[in-house]
C-alpha cells in the first residue's frame, strides 16, 4: 500500500527494553496492557500508515478510540492451530488460545471494519487486506 508499517509490539519492546515474555514475566500482563496503551497512543496520532497490533490491543476502549481516531481496523484472522505460540505469554496452549477467542470474538467484530482469512500465500492475504481497506473506506483503488 506504499504507506508506512508500525508494530506496536515492536515499539513496546523499544520502550520497555526487553522482550515482551521478559516483560509479562518481570511486571505482569496489566503493566504490558498500560505500556501498550500509551504506545497505541503515539503510534495512531500518526497519520497514512499501517499500525499492526497484537491480539489484546482491542481489549481496552481506549485502545479501540485511539485506533479508530484515523484508521480502518481489520481483523486478521487465522485457524487457532496455525497460531503461533512460542514467544507469547498468554498463548501457552490449545485450550488457552481457545479460552481467548471465546472472549475475545464479540470484541473483535464489534470493533473491526472488515475481517480477512489469513490462511493463503502473503501476498495474497496482504492483497486481500489492501482491498479490504478501500472496499472499507468507499474508495477504489487507483
Amino acid at each position: 500500500m506504499n504507506r508506512p508499517l508500525l508494530d506496536s509490539d515492536e515499539e513496546i519492546v523499544k520502550r520497555a527494553g526487553m522482550s515482551i515474555p521478559d516483560l509479562f514475566a518481570k511486571y505482569g500482563e496489566e503493566y504490558f496492557r498500560a505500556l501498550e496503551t500509551q504506545v497505541l497512543q503515539d503510534l495512531c496520532k500518526e497519520s497514512g500508515c499501517i499500525i499492526a497490533t497484537g491480539g489484546g490491543a482491542v481489549l481496552r476502549e481506549e485502545n479501540r478510540l485511539a485506533m479508530r481516531q484515523n484508521g480502518r481496523l481489520c481483523l486478521i484472522r487465522r485457524a487457532l492451530e496455525n497460531l503461533p505460540r512460542s514467544g507469547r505469554p498468554l498463548s501457552k496452549s490449545q485450550d488457552a488460545l481457545q479460552e481467548m477467542w471465546n472472549y475475545r470474538k464479540p470484541i473483535y467484530e464489534s470493533s473491526m471494519d472488515f475481517s480477512v482469512e489469513n490462511n493463503a500465500d502473503k501476498d495474497i492475504v496482504a492483497q486481500t487486506i489492501e482491498e479490504g481497506f478501500y472496499e472499507a473506506v468507499g474508495n477504489e483503488r487507483t
